[in-house]
């Protein structure tokens, strides 16, 4: 089987999505709030665990280039309440 790696090619800027998995007993607007500021994106809950204990958020923002793209997934990754991004 070849598995070449291929790096994404992307038309920037651009809309790009990231899927939090957040423990359900943590405020997504103080997470969203303390990652993004005051930056434009549209926010929704995606699903919840079946034993509850997590949610994941899916976040849809504009970004400018991929150095803004990695960067975002860096801060997100780093939040101490965000346990994945898918």
């Amino acid at each position: 089987m070849n598995m070449t790696c291929q790096k994404l090619e992307l038309n920037y800027p651009c809309s790009w999505r990231y899927k939090l998995i957040i423990k359900s007993d943590v405020s997504v607007k103080n997470i969203i709030a303390q990652t993004l500021g005051d930056r434009e994106h549209i926010g929704s809950l995606a699903n919840k665990s079946s034993g509850g204990k997590f949610i994941s958020y899916l976040v849809e923002l504009e970004v400018k280039d991929e150095a803004d793209r990695l960067n975002l997934h860096e801060i997100f990754s780093k939040h101490k309440d965000i346990k994945m991004i898918v």
